[in-house]
């Protein structure tokens, strides 16, 4: 999740300052609500991630915002001895105008000042942990963020994302591409425009409302949007759509149609990940051989007037080749016009969103 060449530039800037970068991931034996789940230690350019053996109020040191907070740190750090303590927070902080850091803040009491100035009740508490929060927001929260862009692009927390960005790559100098820093809201290409609606009597599927088209889609998202597609095919199949039969008959259909449809979706899902949550970006390769287990369990036929092959997929795997000839046979996906099926590439949402449209159709039309 963390932009392509960041963890390098940062271990590589330490090490001349004669300095370990070490991320140490223990057991914490405290149970108190509200222990920490993670920490900076400035001097020692160390980060500790604890998993707390009680309740915690700030979740546990393995979850990606903890960790992603404290690279924040470490890059504000960095920051301090490249650029300079005092200019940075000057800068930074220049930003949020008169609104002043509290301690203690009442978030469900601040006015909208707060709220626009900062991502959190936490950022507003000091600098160091608004530039952190901030930095974690622009990763692990770009949906919340693009939301934030969409109302205004020169709000100061979209502001502050695009001043850490910025600083990152002149100072630490690396480029940080959209992919690693989602905030910017997208529109779908000439190649997906228009092609993203799916409207049937029993449902409607819609991804045309979205603002992500252009980034790399995530496990997490990927298993997302096909359960909510295995379950409205499963009930189309099924005929189970007991909202136009309110029969007993009718709701007891639908409610075994449904707990059937889950353990056939977690058993499916299963074969190919151990966790569907990751936030890991897929290839198209990966995409295509789930999609073609789709295809499989739902009967889609294959729509073609001739075969068609993609021509670089030779140094795949049996199961790659055979997964992407049907998804692209049967129209989920598809290859360039010189032939290309790009299978080492990552899958973008918009190409996502275009297969699971056809799956819904071909489901229907069948």
């Amino acid at each position: 999740m963390m932009p392509k060449g960041l963890i390098k530039a940062l271990v590589k800037h330490y090490k001349t300052k004669g300095k370990a970068t070490t991320i140490s991931l223990s057991i914490s034996s405290a149970t108190a609500y509200g222990t920490a789940a993670a920490n900076y230690n400035f001097d020692k350019n160390t980060i500790n991630l604890f998993i707390p053996a009680g309740a915690s109020m700030w979740g546990s040191g393995s979850d990606p915002h903890s960790i992603i907070h404290e690279f924040g740190h470490m890059v504000q750090n960095a920051l301090y001895g490249i650029y300079g303590s005092k200019k940075l927070k000057s800068e930074f902080t220049s930003l949020n105008g008169k609104i002043k850091y509290k301690d203690n803040i009442n978030w469900n009491l601040v006015g909208d000042e707060y709220r626009d100035s900062f991502v959190n009740s936490y950022a507003a508490t000091k600098f160091d942990e608004d530039f952190a929060e901030t930095f974690a927001a622009s990763i692990v929260g770009s949906e919340w963020m693009r939301g934030i862009y969409k109302e205004n692009e020169n709000s100061v927390i979209i502001k502050k994302s695009i001043y850490i960005k910025k600083l990152i790559e002149k100072q630490l100098k690396i480029k940080i591409s959209q992919d690693d820093w989602e905030i910017y809201p997208q529109k779908p290409s000439k190649k997906y425009e228009g092609k993203l609606r799916f409207e049937n009597t029993n449902f409607g599927v819609d991804f045309e409302d979205k603002d992500n088209y252009q980034y790399k889609i995530v496990v997490n998202d990927f298993y997302y949007y096909l359960r909510e597609f295995w379950m409205n095919a499963t009930q189309h199949t099924k005929d189970a759509w007991w909202e136009y039969n309110m029969s007993k008959d009718g709701r007891d259909h639908y409610e075994k149609t449904i707990r059937s449809a889950e353990n056939e979706y977690d058993d499916f899902v299963n074969k190919y990940t151990s966790n569907r949550y990751e936030e890991i970006k897929m290839k198209r390769k990966d995409v295509a051989l789930v999609l073609a287990g789709v295809a499989k369990h739902f009967s889609m036929k294959d729509i073609s007037k001739e075969e068609v092959t993609a021509l670089d997929c030779d140094g795949l795997t049996s199961k790659y080749k055979k997964a992407i000839e049907k998804v692209v046979n049967i129209g989920l996906m598809d290859v360039t016009k010189e032939g290309k099926f790009n299978p080492e590439s990552y899958c973008s949402y918009e190409q996502f969103y275009y297969a699971i449209i056809k799956a819904y159709e071909r489901v229907v039309d069948q």
